[in-house]
């Protein structure tokens, strides 16, 4: 069953502190009657925070759909996350150093006798 998710842009996560949200999950499993299958499942994002993710335990499906998990106990849908900190670009710095492969040694008195 297909996520859509809503009111991300609502949420005090991104409005005040400019988290990110995380799409963990874009579909969820689910068991009902085929009566009751509905097209798609709406999640309200307007209430998560800083610091807080949204687990499938926390939907509210409608009634008689009830979601299937599957190898972990409560699965990750969304999560907060902090923006990276921006850095600062710093032009690279080059260091020009003398070729001494190309420059050809001198040749000392000593070599000169020879």
């Amino acid at each position: 069953m297909p996520l859509h998710f809503t009111g991300e842009e609502l949420s005090p996560a991104v409005k005040t502190d400019k988290c990110l949200i995380a799409h963990v999950r874009t579909d969820l499993e689910i068991e009902c009657l085929a009566a009751q299958l509905p097209e798609f499942v709406t999640i309200d994002l307007s209430g998560l925070v800083k610091g807080t993710s949204l687990h499938v335990s926390d939907l509210k499906l409608p009634d008689g759909i009830k979601a299937v998990k599957r190898g972990t106990l409560n699965p990750v849908i969304v999560a907060v996350t902090l923006p990276k900190a921006e850095e600062e670009e710093v032009a690279p710095v080059v260091v020009v150093a003398a070729d001494k492969a190309k420059a050809k040694p001198k040749k000392t008195e000593k070599q000169n006798k020879k």
